[in-house]
């Protein structure tokens, strides 16, 4: 591993440590705001962030780009990421910051 990959590797890691605090945050002072409008912010993001990504890799039809064999277990991971996220954010919103910690 070059020393860029490994430099790039602790950034990325110090950016999703900062987006979790920052979330966490948001949810615990906006107790107003539904989880479902989170759970969808949260994976709206992902998706914006992903998108940049995945075109740069391959630059072959969409239709091959996402073709796949096994359709019913990422269906599987969709639904349980889903439910991990409102569970965590339930947790976030219910539990006082003392306890955020065990969450994680």
């Amino acid at each position: 591993m070059t020393h860029s990959a490994t430099l790039k590797g602790i950034v990325l890691t110090l950016f999703s440590a900062l987006s979790y605090a920052s979330l966490a945050a948001v949810i615990k002072n906006h107790p107003e705001v539904p989880l479902s409008l989170f759970v969808f912010a949260q994976s709206l993001i992902c998706l914006i962030l992903i998108l940049p990504i995945i075109g740069k890799q391959n630059r072959t039809s969409v239709k091959n780009q996402f073709k796949t064999n096994y359709l019913h277990f990422h269906i599987i991971r969709a639904l349980f990421s889903l439910g991990i996220s409102y569970c965590l954010f339930f947790r976030l919103k219910n539990d006082p910051p003392c306890q955020w910690s065990l969450a994680i």
